[in-house]
């Protein structure tokens, strides 16, 4: 007898995410490499159409490497861009299609390279990274300066040969969560992509005095990465911000996809697809306790 086929619709539980309504907007691009050089020319885009959303906007790439012969052409880079900064040569490159100041940073992030956001301003820190030590400063800075309003969003990326994930989230702690869904229709916020998998910002497992592990760029000489994995990384980041900044209708925080099956899964905006995220339960992750009133006199 044939096992019956199910459809999951869990997406039609899903509430859009929110995120605080401020004047100002800062997206802050950390990585340039393969997955970072393909999303820039498409968040550029983006920014041009918020205009007029938002008071200001501030778009910042942050890499400290430069350009190398064997990044052409696996990354989005020429032949006449090598030996400058990936960062400064994308900010130049988008900055003049578009008209707008993009700024170049050539120096490794780290959790104090940008002061905490004003009360005023959102931020939107984008992770393209291959490096556990970088993604560890961005979870940091999650927690530097921190805040009960959430003004600062991560969105990691992060890929194998022909596999990747990306996460969407901005609370570091667990306790942070209960308040997720307060509003019933709406998700207000989401576990920080090391919340959910601890194992992308512990740098005690990284092994001492061994060969390092090859880069996206040294994986990609050898062609050990599949040449559409980097551009379909920054093509879901991409609808996923538009769907958070610019239509609001983001419904899903995760999305992990297999180019070598054609698969691909997303965890959607519910408390149950939430609390499972992180193991726990959602029955008791969201329930919000109530301070004992104080007696009187």
């Amino acid at each position: 007898m044939k096992t019956p086929l199910t459809l999951d619709l869990r997406h039609l539980q899903a509430r859009p995410v929110v995120i605080p309504h401020t004047d100002n907007l800062e997206i802050i691009q950390v990585g340039a490499g393969g997955t970072g050089s393909a999303l820039a020319g498409l968040l550029s885009r983006l920014v041009f159409l918020l205009q007029g959303r938002w008071t200001t906007i501030r778009y910042a790439i942050v890499d400290f490497d430069h350009v190398e012969d064997s990044n052409v052409p696996r990354q989005m880079f020429a032949y006449a861009e090598i030996g400058l900064p990936k960062a400064l040569a994308l900010a130049q490159r988008y900055s003049l299609a578009w008209g707008l100041p993009i700024e170049a940073i050539t120096q490794p992030y780290t959790a104090h390279l940008f002061q905490p956001p004003s009360f005023n301003t959102t931020r939107i820190l984008i992770g393209c990274v291959d490096s556990t030590e970088a993604r560890a400063e961005m979870h940091k800075s999650l927690t530097s300066g921190y805040d009960r309003s959430m003004r600062t969003w991560l969105i990691d990326a992060g890929n194998e040969k022909t596999t990747g994930q990306i996460i969407l989230g901005c609370c570091a702690q667990e306790e942070f969560l209960n308040s997720a869904f307060q509003i019933p229709t709406l998700c207000s916020r989401l576990p920080a992509p090391g919340l959910i998998h601890p194992e992308l910002i512990d740098t005690t497992a990284i092994p001492k005095k061994k060969t390092p592990t090859p880069s996206c760029a040294q994986l990609a000489i050898t062609h050990a990465q599949s040449l559409g994995i980097n551009p379909r990384m920054a093509s879901e980041m991409m609808d996923m911000l538009t769907r958070l900044l610019l239509t609001g209708d983001l419904t899903r925080f995760a999305t992990y996809l297999d180019l070598e099956t054609g698969s691909m899964r997303s965890l959607y905006t519910t408390p149950l697809d939430v609390a499972q995220s992180i193991n726990q339960d959602s029955s008791t992750l969201f329930h919000k306790t109530r301070r004992p009133r104080a007696q009187a006199a």
